[in-house]
């Protein structure tokens, strides 16, 4: 029952918040708009990383049902788990669903395995065949009706993607042995025994189904005309939908089939984290490291983790998360019991650790850009079917632009009527900023767009106040779908350095009446810990008609203001610094280590703490030995310099 009242509340909440989005959208159809997607950026990016392991669909083995065959989507590829599956068209993702049952979905749309539309020369395809999630062969000749095989699933249309219309649809087809025709038998056939056509989004529903054993029909010739359990049995879901774009979304998940089971069959004991971590920062997704290290209050307090009980009894969530930098795959910080509660359905709850006390401030990256793989877990899963949907990751990535974005757009934004319109975007810098660094330039992600853009011109502008005039403004630009780099951005420089401080606008004029298809990322509203899209962005303005107004759109623009104390390329890459080896041992260590490398002598050591503090400065000699027996226990960076060389080199270690 109060499962039931849970599903109610969402479904009634996502149905409110999207009948508020399409009256809001109908009734500002000359201003701002928001258009659904002509391709998928993240598999075309993924394609030569995210492949089938399999080297042919032949190449698999038949499972039976001594294991119940079980799938929530909770892993990292793109593509379907080949050990399950023997497609790749749908696309599996953390972002497109709302409430989902586990981390993970996959999602089916109007677009093929590579990301592009089936056919993108018919715009008004309605109700085709498109993306085909196939099962692995079961032998089921051992099987019978009195086995009791059920097959379960859930299913979202919408989510935060495209509506399928009515006349669009989910369905399930299995595939007999053979299927008598009328005349001749069918080895080919597949039969559909579940179906739901296309409607706004709801939460997310549970379908049972006991398989059947057998089609019989009294009136034909031969009676059974379809046999189910034999020994190459499959299952398939197919969604219909135009296969013009990134379209007619539906998201399965939780994809269950046992036998022993029976309708009430409906409960799972386990808990899934079913979001994956949030932004470390407060306002942002990204920012400048150096940006952040001068300004601690970007940092968030503490961590926030989504959990669901998909069991009928209260279960506990015992919170985790670990911090990990992806250059040399340290640990940097870590709690495995941040936070423990009882949950009967869904809960979403901190984890008390304070990260703004013990997040490693110090500069210690080589790099410009690097990432820190943030990490949630769930601990208490010691009677969990699934274990693993209790940990859920996502990058965390320091560079040098500003970013509300994640970098997935789930939709396009731009003004309609655009003639001399503006649109602008607020940021804020971060206070102490390094003086040197200065706004550089801007970068834009622009959708794939069936509108030829290329010869349309716009102008960047960047404003102090956006109800004065720009204090910078660049002309004669164009768009630039950027599909394969720097992430799908494209990067415009600026010819002027721009001294910026507090809050400053950057964004757009057109002249001209053209849709600009600028990404827009639907997820922003887990930035700002809302629990659905619901709220517009209020960071973004806009200009039509001769009066400035506030933009109605729930998403982040992706447009990012790119700082630097020097020329930027059009693109954002690492700025490898020269490094040389160097070995620590004992690690851990107790009252002291030593440092081996080539030629140490005269080598400066700096030791920090956790909190960035210098603790040690020396000279090293030939021995490399450093004494730290008047230190506390911990976990310490080490930092080498070559003074005449001008190389610094960071490593880490633990004192016990």
């Amino acid at each position: 029952m109060r499962k039931s009242l849970l599903n109610n509340f969402i479904t009634k909440t996502l149905i409110t918040v999207f009948l508020l989005f399409n009256v809001t959208i109908s009734a500002v159809a000359q201003k701002e708009e928001t258009v659904p997607l002509k391709s998928n950026y993240t598999i075309s990016k993924n394609l030569q990383t995210h492949t089938l392991m399999r080297s042919g669909e032949a190449d698999y083995d038949t499972l039976n049902l001594e294991k119940p065959f079980f799938d929530d989507f909770s892993w990292s590829n793109i593509y379907p788990d080949d050990s399950l599956w023997i497609d790749k068209n749908v696309f599996i993702n953390n972002h497109m669903a709302l409430y989902p049952i586990s981390c993970g979905v996959a999602t089916f749309d109007g677009l093929n395995s590579n990301g592009m539309p089936y056919n993108p020369g018919v715009i008004n395809s309605k109700g085709k065949i498109a993306d085909e999630l196939t099962s692995v062969p079961f032998d089921f000749s051992n099987y019978s009706s009195s086995d009791n095989i059920f097959l379960s699933f859930f299913y979202q249309a919408q989510g935060i993607g495209d509506m399928p219309e009515p006349y669009d649809s989910l369905v399930l087809e299995i595939k007999p042995d053979r299927y008598w025709a009328g005349s001749v038998w069918d080895s080919t056939k597949w039969i559909r025994i579940w179906s739901t056509a296309g409607t706004k989004v709801k939460a997310f529903e549970q379908v049972s189904l006991k398989v059947p054993e057998f089609i019989i029909d009294t009136t034909a010739i031969i009676d059974t005309i379809a046999r189910f359990y034999h020994d190459v049995f499959q299952f398939r879901f197919r969604n219909y939908a135009s296969l013009a774009g990134n379209l007619d979304h539906w998201h399965l998940d939780y994809v269950y089939m046992a036998k022993g089971r029976d309708t009430n069959d409906l409960y799972y004991e386990d808990v899934a984290i079913v979001y994956e971590p949030k932004s470390l920062l407060n306002d942002y997704t990204s920012m400048p490291w150096s940006h952040l290290i001068a300004d601690k209050n970007q940092l968030r307090s503490s961590m926030e983790m989504s959990v669901r009980n998909n069991y009928y009894q209260t279960r506990k969530a015992q919170g985790g998360y670990e911090i990990i930098d992806t250059f040399d795959n340290d640990q940097i910080m870590f709690d495995d019991n941040a936070n423990s509660q009882d949950v009967y359905t869904f809960l979403s709850f901190p984890l008390t650790d304070s990260m703004q006390h013990n997040f490693l401030y110090n500069d210690v990256s080589n790099f410009d850009t690097f990432a820190l793989e943030v990490k949630l877990e769930n601990h208490n899963y010691s009677t969990d079917i699934r274990s693993k949907n209790n940990v859920c990751s996502k990058y965390q990535v320091f560079s040098n632009y500003y970013a509300y974005d994640d970098e997935t757009p789930e939709m396009g934004y731009g003004i309609t009527a655009a003639n001399y319109s503006r649109v602008a975007y607020r940021f804020k810098m971060a206070d102490n900023y390094p003086s040197t660094d200065s706004l550089r330039g801007m970068a834009i992600f622009f959708n794939q767009s069936n509108e030829e853009r290329s010869n349309r011109d716009f102008t960047l502008m960047v404003w102090n106040d956006y109800t004065n005039e720009p204090i910078y403004f660049k002309d004669t630009i164009t768009p630039q779908f950027n599909n394969n780099k720097d992430n799908g951005y494209y990067i415009y420089e600026f010819d002027t350095v721009l001294s910026m401080d507090g809050e400053f606008y950057i964004g757009w004029e057109q002249y001209e009446d053209y849709f600009m298809n600028v990404g827009l990322d639907m997820n922003y509203y887990q930035l700002k810990s809302d629990s659905i899209p619901s709220q517009a962005n209020s960071n973004i303005h806009y200009y039509v008609q001769g009066k400035w107004l506030n933009s109605s759109v729930a998403g982040a623009i992706m447009m990012r203001p790119i700082f630097s104390d020097k020329s930027i390329i059009n693109s954002i890459k690492q700025k490898k610094q020269k490094t040389f080896e160097f070995t620590v041992y004992p690690n851990p260590a107790k009252n002291e280590f030593f440092i081996k490398s080539r030629d140490i002598k005269d080598k400066q050591l700096s030791l920090f703490d956790i909190s960035g503090k210098l603790v040690l400065s020396k000279k090293l000699d030939a021995t490399g030995r450093v004494n730290v027996e008047n230190l506390d226990k911990g976990f310490y960076i080490i930092r080498l310099i070559d003074e005449k060389k001008n190389i610094i080199s960071n490593s880490k270690i633990i004192i016990q």
